[in-house]
């Protein structure tokens, strides 16, 4: 376990080696889950406070279902996204991350994640899921990605040049929009506006 995480796992299970439970059980052996709780839950102690995740004093219940490759099966996954849910009241969870991608558009697939993306919003949940890693093209965003009851991110480089872009998964567009940065982080698109915040 990284120290920016100690004493906020509330939950561990592992569909991979079949670890349950809390404190040392847990492991990462891909290093994909760490850096991603770090981002998100992150508490600074490794760095004096200077490296924080957005939401420092958040838990973090914890659903391994990728191997060391970033291998998995889907079912995991589900079963994963709907004990989550499940236990979203007792445990006040409000947010649910999925860091990975699928590759290509499977409608049972597709279907199965977004019965369960819907479960979740009306739990009053936002699932994140990450647009992929495909080029800022025309039909870029693929597989689950495309669901409507989820919020598609990606990032920017810092230097001001496009990486990738945010998404909101329009019905009659399913393009990674462009956008302009300003102090009011406002991300536009040609046609719309999908996301404005206020100064900072």
């Amino acid at each position: 376990s990284h120290p920016d995480l100690d004493g906020r796992i509330v939950e561990f299970q592992d569909f991979i080696h079949g670890r349950k439970g809390k404190t040392g059980s847990y492991y990462d052996d891909n290093g994909h889950g760490t850096c991603t709780c770090g981002i998100i839950a992150g508490n600074g102690g490794a760095s004096n406070k200077i490296y924080t995740g957005v939401a420092p004093e958040a838990n973090i219940h914890c659903f391994k279902a990728f191997d060391k490759l970033g291998k998995g099966y889907v079912s995991d996954i589900l079963f994963s996204l709907e004990e989550l849910i499940n236990i979203s009241e007792k445990y006040n969870i409000k947010v649910i991350c999925l860091p990975f991608e699928t590759l290509y558009y499977n409608k049972f697939i597709f279907t199965q994640f977004d019965i369960l993306f819907k479960k979740a919003r009306l739990h009053s949940i936002v699932c994140v899921l990450p647009s992929g890693s495909n080029k800022n093209i025309d039909g870029s965003i693929t597989g689950i990605a495309l669901s409507t009851n989820c919020i598609t991110v990606s990032g920017i480089w810092l230097f001001g040049q496009l990486f990738r872009s945010i998404s909101c998964c329009l019905h009659d567009q399913y393009v990674q929009p462009l956008f302009w940065r300003s102090r009011n982080m406002e991300l536009q698109h040609p046609q719309r506006t999908f996301f404005r915040n206020a100064d900072g």
